[in-house]
């Protein structure tokens, strides 16, 4: 039975894998009962379908109790506890809270490292979900080491065309896109992409991943024609695999609606965007941070419309959601800040603007480094804003800085539409 399940995951049939993972379940629990060791890899398979199928809430009791039981029974050093602990790391993540996570990854990685060697598999699946909370919590200067060692141990122990190496490609072009290198990420999600159809078929949620982080690469480089037809091949795709009100469905339709506005077409991109807040909240809820993206990207489309009055509610609930489930000083912060500056100027309110733009600099410079792409794109924009409040002296002093990254790097730009994209 265990076996039939994981060839339905496999297939990407999570519902199937999930009716039998419910019946494996009560039938160990029955025979050897509740506290052995058996159930509680029973719990974690549930659990994690639970997850799969985008109920997060739900998988993280059977994660704690799977750790508990596994603790009880073979001590706090057995590799077994490192997986119960890295299934529950990756449940906090899909709940939205990544500090939670971090210190359960740091102590399965430990466990791993002292029970198998530096060099086995299971080390690089440790150091990617170690990486993986750092990109989750704004710090992906320290993720990229930990992929890079991922991606080495995996082509190493398993070879250049399996599965797992697809993984740990595309978790490293993950980390350099959110460093501002799409360019050095493009190639990488390619043969993440070519190697997941190649192990799965075309019609596959490991699939799905791949096609997400190409298109969104490709728009990064300014494509969006490129990436259109990829969102969309990747939105069909989750909604035939988890139907139509999965949080996965919500999140495509977000990066579909935000190319449809990056094209020129706001006004098909409305509907896209509201239907995914709407998947967002009844399955998340309405304070988990992926429900402030959807309400950024609702606002981004109000604003590609002209209508930045209807933005600026949402902007201000993102920010506050954002804030209370991320912390003050994450990226993600400073992204719903220097939204609802542009809002506010936009609106003809500058000097609102002007805090929220100089808090989001600071953040984003301490997180990124300040050449970074974003960090010339907050400069551009409290230029303008010192231009729009009559103080040119200061608005002069910006864009020089501004000159001086441009002269090293391609710049982000300036007065951008506010938005995010899912990848």
């Amino acid at each position: 039975m265990e076996k039939l399940a994981r060839a339905y995951h496999d297939l990407g049939r999570p519902f199937d894998a999930f009716r039998l993972e419910q019946r494996a379940l009560r039938i160990v629990q029955e025979n050897i009962g509740p506290d052995h060791p058996d159930v509680a890899a029973r719990l974690g398979n549930l659990a994690a379908t639970l997850s799969d199928l985008g109920r997060p809430e739900e998988a993280l009791p059977l994660v704690q109790r799977a750790l508990a039981i596994t603790e009880a029974a073979l001590g706090p050093d057995h590799p077994d506890i490192a997986t119960r602990l890295g299934n529950l790391a990756a449940t906090y993540y899909a709940l939205g809270r990544p500090a939670e996570a971090l210190p359960l990854e740091e102590r399965a990685l430990t466990i791993t490292e002292a029970a198998l060697g530096p060099d086995h598999p299971d080390i690089a699946t440790r150091l990617g979900n170690l990486a993986a909370t750092y990109d989750a919590l704004g710090r992906p200067a320290e993720a990229l080491p930990l992929e890079e060692r991922a991606l080495t141990i995996t082509e190493a122990a398993l070879g250049p065309d399996h599965p797992n190496t697809a993984i740990r490609l595309g978790n490293l072009a993950v980390t350099y896109r959110t460093l501002g290198r799409p360019a050095e990420a493009l190639p990488l999600f390619r043969r993440a992409l070519d190697l997941t159809e190649k192990v799965y078929g075309p019609v596959h949620p490991a699939v799905v991943v791949e096609l997400g982080n190409l298109a969104a690469t490709i728009s990064d480089l300014g494509r969006p024609e490129e990436a259109l037809p990829l969102f969309q091949r990747a939105l069909d795709i989750t909604e035939v695999t988890y139907g139509p009100e999965h949080p996965d469905v919500a999140a495509h339709l977000g990066n579909l609606a935000a190319t449809m506005s990056d094209l020129g077409r706001p006004e098909e991109a409305l509907p896209l965007v509201q239907r995914a807040l709407a998947i967002t909240e009844a399955a998340l809820g309405p304070d988990h941070p992926n429900t402030a993206i959807r309400l950024g990207n609702l606002a981004a489309t109000y604003y590609a419309l002209g209508r930045p009055a209807e933005a600026l509610p949402l902007e201000e609930r993102a920010l506050t959601i954002t804030e209370a489930a991320l912390g003050p000083d994450h990226p993600n912060t400073a992204i719903r800040l220097g939204n609802l500056a542009v809002t506010y100027r936009t609106l003809g309110r500058p000097a609102e603007a002007l805090p929220l733009e100089e808090r989001a600099l600071t953040i984003t410079e301490a997180a990124l480094g300040p050449g970074h792409p974003e960090v010339q794109a907050r400069l551009g924009n409290l230029a303008i804003t010192y231009r729009a409040l009559g103080q040119p002296d200061k608005a002069n002093q910006v864009e020089n800085q501004l000159k001086k990254f441009e002269k090293r790097a391609r710049t982000a730009g300036g007065d951008g539409d506010p938005g995010d994209v899912d990848a």
